[in-house]
Parts: C-alpha cells; structure tokens; sequence
C-alpha cells in the first residue's frame, strides 16, 4: 500500500507505466484491448483524483497551521500541523520546526520542543522559504532556537554548544545581527546558570488554593498592595477571561469574569491594581499594536476601559504600572527612544491632570535587549522589572534597582536561583511587604497549568524557619507520661531555646531557624538528652524530622533525676555522659564545591581533633546530582573532596591524615529524577555533598551522623 507521502507521486509513476506497456506492446506488434485501455484510464484518473483531494486538504490545513502560526495562537497552530506531521511528512525538517516552536511556546510543553527541534536542525538553510507547502528545509534559525529549548529545560551544557553552532552558520551573513546577540548572551547566560546557587536565595512558592487557581492556566495577577483585590487572567476556552475577586474574612471570594464590565473582546490583559483596588491598568493588544488602557471601580461594578492617550503612541506599549500616589506612570514602550526592543519609561501627572512628555528610566535599567512588565514598591523607591539583558540566567528575569538620593536608579540586581530560572521569568508584583509577592508560575503542587503563586523571600531580615518534629509514639521503651516536657537547646552553649508539652499522640513541634541543636525530654523522675543534630541553611525541605535518627538515641543517653520533682535542665553542660562527638556530612549547593557558611564551625572543630590526634585518619568522599555529564561530575565532587581537606588543613590537620576521593553522580543516595522521568530538584540537592569516613579513629569516640532523606526521596532498594 502507498502512504500518504508517496501518493502525490503517484500519478507521475502510473503515467510512466501506462507509456512504458504501451511502448513494449507496440515494440512486439501487439493490439491492445479497448477494455485494457478504458480500466487503465479509470484506474489512473482514480488515483489522480484521490492524489487531488488529499493534496487540497494537506494545503489548507497547512494554510489553517500557518495563520494561527502567525497570530501567535500555538496552541491552535500545534494539531493542525501534528496532523501534516502524521500524514507522511515526519521527516519534514520545515514541519518539526514549526512544531517546536509551537511547543516552546505553550508552558505545560516546553520539554517536547527538543524532539522536533533536534530533527530540524538536521537540514537547514538561510534559503528556507517560509510559509511554502512545498519546503522542507528550516531556517538557519532552528539551531537558536533549539538552544532556548535546551537552555530553558537545564540542558545547559548542550544549549552553549547549540549556541555556538549557530553563530558558526551565521557569521558573516546578513540580517542575523539580533539574533547572534541574542545567542551570545544567551551563552553568557548558560554560563552563569550553571552557577547559579553562587547568589542564591531561599523563597517560599505556595500557590493559590480555588477559587482562584483552576485547571485552566491563570496568570498576570495585579494584586493589590495589601493583597486584598487581585484581577488576573483565566484561560477560557475560546478568549482570555478577565477575573476579579476580593478577601473576605482572609478568604477569596468566587472570582467574577469582568470582560463585559470593561467591554473586553477577550483582547485586554490585567497589568496594574492600585492598593485601594479601584484603579486598574490594562494592556490592549491586536495584532499589530499594544496600548496602555484604564478601569476605575466604583465599589459595584468596572467601568469601560479607555485609553491613556498621552502615553500611547503608533509603537508597542506593553505594560503599565502606577505609583503610589497615583502622580507617576511607568511603562514600557519600543518607541524610537528606546535603546533597544522594548525601554521602560515615566511620565508624571501634570497640575492639569494629564501626562508629560514620556521620559526613558535610563541606562542603568534599560539594556539593548528587551525590558518588561515594571511594577514600583508601594515607597516608590523600589523599581522591580523583567529584562533579558543584565546578568540574567536565561531569558527573561526578575531584576529590581533601589532609586538613590540623586534620583537615579542603581544597578539592577538578580535575586537568583531559584527565583529565576533558565525560562522566562516575567510579572512579579511587589506587595506592601517587602519580602512577598506573586506571580504565574507551573508549580508541581498546582492544578496543572500556570497558577498563581504568592512568594517569600528570605534573608538574615527575614530567615527561613524550619518544623523540627518528632514523634514518641514509635519508641514505646521510653516511659512516657502525661506531665512529659521537651526542650530544644542550642548545642552551642546547651541554653534552653524552646520548651513544649508532649500531646497526646506524643508529638511535638518547634519552628526555627536553621542552626545546630539538642532536644531534651524530661519526666518526674529522668530525662533523656539527644546527640546534637544541624539544620543546615541549605536543607531543601521545610520539615526536619527527628524519628528516624536523634530520638533512636535517647535511650543511650538517659540521666536520672535525684528526686521526684522534675528539674529543668539548665545546666546540662555539667552533666558528666559521655556521648561521642557528633559531625555531620556536607550539603552544596548546585553545581559549587565552595563550602556552605553553616559547615565551618563543625570543619573548624573537626580539623582541631585530627591536629590534637595525629593517629586519626579519615576520607572525605564528594559527590554530585545527576546534572552535567559522568565526567564534568567526576571532576566536581573531586573538587567538592578537595575544598573540604584544605579547610580541615587550614585548622591544624595534616594532609597525610586526609584521603579524597570523587564519586561523580554514581552513587545517590536520593532520587534525581521522578518516575514519569521529571526532574526532582529536592532529591538532587541530597546527592550534592561530601562524605566523611573514618579509617582509623585511633581510640578517639567520635561519628559522622547519616544524612536524613525522607522516605519519598530515597532510592528503591
């Protein structure tokens, strides 16, 4: 049977037979049949015909693809051209272009891109016509952006190699000036993703709960400043649905589809809320043009949005924020006065109530590339805006710039890893508490699309606290009683830090910071002391439970009281119980083997017992997460060995005491990766570390407690 592809060749080949038997037939002095003649010329005016048909219906789908295509409609564009995909053409190179960008644009599906990209690249041309039935060449542009698809996936190694291949094609030929920049600062990009915990900061991602978060995608939150009006998108069947909803009592209320209200035809996209919630910010897009619009709310309903006519102009404007105060603008445009795509820019009230003269924010913020969605903190002295310029780690990210006493905004700075990540990072709303915000995100525990999710920044200002939990219950040799008290003690100097009852399903629960402890439970008549345990600052889960290993302990520890009455003990310090003294193994950070600040003071005392014991010997063993090739890891948890033995040295130890070895990514003790084969960045971050082991402990009690993995993080035995 002929496929679909074969099919459109099929007239020619039937053509060609009936000349060829006709010929031979002649050559032997034969007469033909009419009845031979007339079957052939049905037969062949068959197969020209249902070769016409299938023909006409490949080309307008080809024509429906292309014009969705061109709108920017990927998600419509994809099937029609799945289905030219199917019908024959899987080798198309022009076809799994098209298909993956169309992948690389839709957020749920930007890991299927690499499949059709990588197929593309395998013909290429600058000739590659586009919007042609007929061509089956993709442009010299596949390579690009086959690296975004690589970058944006954390294939970072391969998108700086896919990089440089493009900009190898594209030397010297005209009309790749742009993007030859762009792939030259996406390298520059790759490279610093790769090192991107060196600026790392910790943040809380929870996503919205329902009413608000639906399985449908939900994105561009204008919340108000004191989060308690939020306007936001839904993604509705056949438009983009405007939604609004308000807090009661700490609750979202049912969110209400306002496009009427503001007579939207599904073409308005949320950009600003003031902190009062009653003045809203649009962008209104067609498409060729994006003008800036505005809503005020009367307490009951919006009212038609009209555009702001001083600030919108032939060019792009895309987004739009307030002050305040209401008496300043900022927005971005690709207007002439524009450094480079699109420039952020102000315009301040004048006394009667219209805009001045827009002015560009300057060069400090706006780069040659692109700047977007600019919102100011409710001081005003805060500018917070996405850009692919700057120090980004690939493509857009969130960057914010302080506004000094000379009125001019200072270097922007990148919050990074894992705020920012290696996609587009774009419209992050400030609230009127500095270390939350909220953005649209694919967050794992959301409904399934882009959520909304409000974010917390941490910092010494604000630190990251921990559950440090435990449950009795599960040692039934300890004699528990009603009157049961645990203390959480700093191990530092052995003072009491928090004290709680044990409840009556025998668990308890502290909030703190990250630090090292020792947890103390004292009854009428005894009391039981824990070896010490740390919480590193790195620890990538909020909850530190204490039931596997610290609480085992107890029973080797324990300490009878003089007398009936419980003592708190104050002064364990005293105590005379010899426990052996506790070190811990060594958590990095992704892709560093520069030691964490939280393992110094452990180092420090470590190095002063090999110095005070010169007989002690031990082996430090450095290990990676499965990111990066066998040998690049190889070579990086040799490194991590290496800068743990020389700060043991730096503290009296000899090097003859410290053996190093690198394990690579070849022995995890927790999973890399999900079973439907996704990324599990929590499990990775327990793979990056040093071990330690004892070859000779030469008469001195000391341990390297185990690293705690929880139980859904461990590797199936």
């Amino acid at each position: 049977m002929f496929s679909k592809l074969s099919a459109k060749y099929f007239y020619d080949f039937c053509f060609i037979i009936i000349i060829k038997f006709v010929l031979y037939t002649y050559t032997q002095k034969m007469k033909l049949s009419p009845l031979i003649i007339y079957l052939w010329i049905i037969v062949s005016g068959y197969f020209i015909n249902s070769y016409s048909q299938d023909s006409n219906y490949e080309k307008e789908l080809f024509k429906d693809a292309e014009y969705a295509y061109s709108l920017e409609a990927y998600e419509d564009a994809l099937p029609l051209y799945l289905q030219l995909y199917k019908r024959g053409l899987q080798e198309n190179c022009y076809f799994n272009f098209k298909i993956g960008i169309c992948y690389l644009n839709i957020p749920t599906d930007k890991d299927k891109a690499i499949k059709y990209l990588e197929k593309a690249t395998k013909k290429v041309s600058e000739n590659a016509k586009d919007g042609s039935f007929r061509e089956q060449r993709a442009p010299l542009d596949a390579y690009l952006f086959l690296g975004n698809a690589y970058r944006i996936n954390l294939q970072l190694e391969k998108a700086i190699d896919t990089y440089n291949t493009y900009l190898s094609i594209t030397n010297n030929k005209k009309g790749y000036e742009i993007n030859r920049t762009w792939a030259k600062t996406q390298i520059e990009a790759c490279k610093r993703a790769l090192n991107a915990t060196t600026n790392f900061m910790r943040v809380r991602i929870t996503p919205l709960s329902k009413p608000i978060n639906t399985k449908e995608a939900n994105f561009n939150p204008a919340i108000s400043a004191y989060e308690n009006f939020i306007v936001y998108n839904n993604k509705m069947k056949f438009y983009d649905a405007i939604m609004f909803s308000k807090k009661k009592k700490d609750k979202w209320e049912a969110p209400r589809n306002i496009n009427f209200e503001i007579m939207s035809d599904g073409n308005q996209y949320p950009a600003y809320l003031s902190a009062d919630g009653k003045t809203l910010l649009l962008s209104y897009i067609t498409s060729d043009n994006s003008d800036i619009y505005i809503s005020y709310y009367d307490g009951r309903r919006w009212s038609q949005s009209k555009p702001i006519k001083e600030i919108n102009t032939k060019y792009w404007e895309s987004h739009a924020c307030l002050s305040s105060d209401g008496k300043t603008i900022v927005f971005t445009s690709n207007r002439p006065q524009s450094k480079g795509g699109l420039d952020i820019f102000y315009s301040t009230m004048n006394s009667n109530n219209t805009w001045s003269n827009p002015i560009n924010i300057g060069d400090s913020v706006n780069t040659v590339l692109n700047e977007e969605t600019p919102f100011l903190s409710i001081t005003g002295d805060t500018l917070y805006f996405s850009s692919q310029g700057h120090e980004s780690l690939g493509g857009f990210d969130v960057f914010y710039s302080i506004r000094r006493p000379d009125g001019k905004w200072s270097k922007p700075v990148n919050p990074g890893f894992p705020f920012n990540t290696t996609d587009d990072d774009l419209f992050f709303v400030p609230t009127a508490n500095k270390h939350i915000g909220y953005q649209s995100r694919l967050v794992k525990n959301g409904q399934g699309n882009l959520d909304i999710v409000r974010i917390e920044f941490f910092s010494p200002e604000n630190p990251f606290t921990f559950f440090i939990t435990g449950n009795l219950k599960k040692y039934s040799s300890l004699p528990l009683k009603t009157n049961c008290w645990v203390y959480l003690l700093d191990a530092k100097n052995n003072g009491i830090i928090d004290s709680a009852w044990i409840n009556d399903n025998s668990q308890f629960r502290f909030l703190k910071v990250a630090g090292n402890y020792n947890i103390v439970i004292s009854s009428d008549s005894f009391y039981y002391t824990s070896n010490n345990f740390v919480i590193p600052e790195n620890y990538p889960y909020e909850e530190f439970n204490l039931d596997n290993d610290v609480i085992y302990m107890f029973s080797k520890n324990i300490k009878k009281l003089p007398t009936q009455e419980p003592t708190i003990p104050v002064t364990l310090k005293d105590e005379k119980i010899q426990k052996a003294l506790i070190f811990h193994h060594i958590l990095f950070s992704f892709n560093q083997s520069a030691l964490p600040s939280d393992a110094e003071e452990e180092l420090k005392q470590l190095g002063i017992l090999l110095k005070s014991n010169p007989n002690v010997i031990i082996e430090i063993i450095g290990h990676t997460d499965s990111q990066g090739s066998a040998k690049y890891n190889k070579t990086l948890s040799e490194k991590r060995a290496q800068s743990v033995k020389e700060k043991l040295i730096s503290y009296g130890a000899s090097a003859k005491q410290i053996k190093t070895s690198g394990k690579g990514l070849t022995l995890p003790i927790a999973i890399n990766k999900n079973t439907d084969g996704s990324d599990n960045p929590v499990g990775r971050a327990f793979n990056r570390r040093a071990e330690f082991k004892i070859i000779n402990s030469a008469g001195v009690n000391f341990q390297f407690e185990p690293i705690r993995v929880p139980e859904e993080l461990r590797i199936s035995k």
